[in-house]
């Protein structure tokens, strides 16, 4: 296992191994690569972000929540190539996007927990999604193919790390729950 700091976070490898990770540094987050030997730690980007969502399984793009300077939308869910640092816009304002370990789908789960599993095309990295990023339900419901799952309690909240099985629209996520008692305790006086 790699060795990295207390203040890494959100760990995710991959196909080739590497382990790829958000890191703080000056007071701001950015995201890390490091080989599974523990050597080759580098920077993937020079922006910071605020939340590393995950990697393609290839290593060729990393996805993250990052502020958007000079637009409308302070902030937005980007994909970076670590091979020559283009940016592609996943959506605006906050999602939660990731691919299945096989590559084989995109999951977006929007602000309203209304989440898709987009088949990928053979040799596509992302779906066709507009090169603006996704605004809305709307513009996921044009795509032909997508099935449109709705919002219900099942579903995984923005944030949550999608887990696909191989092959297949099945995922499992993980999901907190917290309940709390009220008791009502005299004070003497």
């Amino acid at each position: 296992m790699p060795s990295t700091s207390e203040f890494d976070s959100r760990p995710v490898y991959s196909a080739d191994g590497e382990l790829f990770f958000q890191a703080r540094e000056s007071g701001a987050d950015f995201v890390y690569r490091i080989n599974e030997d523990g050597t080759g730690r580098r920077k993937v980007m020079p922006r910071p972000i605020e939340r590393f969502q995950g990697v393609s399984p290839d290593g060729r793009w990393v996805i993250a929540l990052a502020a958007v300077p000079d637009e409308d939308s302070t902030r937005a869910v980007l994909a970076y190539s670590t091979r020559d640092g283009s940016i592609r816009r996943i959506c605006q304002g906050i999602c939660w996007a990731v691919w299945s370990q096989d590559g084989t789908l995109f999951n977006l789960t929007l602000p309203d927990r209304a989440t898709f599993a987009i088949p990928l095309r053979r040799g596509k990295e992302f779906p066709p999604i507009p090169s603006p990023g996704v605004k809305s339900l709307a513009d996921l419901r044009t795509l032909k193919g997508v099935p449109a799952a709705a919002a219900t309690d099942s579903m995984p909240r923005s944030g949550s790390t999608v887990y696909f099985v191989p092959h297949s629209t099945s995922y499992a996520f993980s999901r907190q729950t917290v309940r709390r008692n009220i008791y009502q305790i005299p004070i003497p006086r």
